[in-house]
């Protein structure tokens, strides 16, 4: 899922980058997907298989790590990474179509003049009307993934 979503804001990404370290006079290495950024040192995600000491020593090395659990909800996994990239998020905004104020269930995010929506349920012909007019890039990812 983070593959595809970074793929789609063109962002590159690897998914299971070597970084390796010592601890205890021990070399080592983990592995963590990668999300290359410009300006800055570039994001590690973490899926858990790294912790304790480990993820100790990689933080005093300055990277920027972030870690997804399955304790994170599908929208939580979808704003993690985009928040580490500076885009601004809600969930779940609305909008007025006229007549009423309608609710669009997914993660929108902005980023200067980039503007992204997550639907996580299917949208409503109000709602995708609304996000095309207001210039506003529908990010579809695996429809397994984001609904679970």
């Amino acid at each position: 899922m983070i593959a595809d979503l970074l793929h789609q804001v063109d962002h590159q990404y690897h998914p299971n980058v070597k970084i390796p370290f010592t601890f205890n006079n021990i070399r080592l290495e983990a592995r963590f997907g990668k999300i290359v950024r410009k300006e800055t040192t570039d994001l590690l995600i973490n899926f858990g298989n790294v912790y304790g000491s480990a993820l100790d020593v990689l933080k005093k090395r300055e990277f920027k790590i972030i870690s997804i659990t399955p304790k994170l909800s599908p929208l939580e996994v979808v704003d993690l990474p985009l928040s580490h990239l500076d885009y601004t998020t809600w969930k779940h905004p609305s909008f007025f179509t006229g007549n009423a104020v309608e609710s669009i269930k997914g993660l929108y995010a902005v980023k200067k003049q980039e503007k992204l929506f997550i639907p996580i349920a299917p949208l409503s012909t109000n709602a995708v009307d609304y996000l095309k007019k207001e210039n506003i890039k529908i990010i579809s990812l695996n429809k397994h993934a984001i609904l679970q």
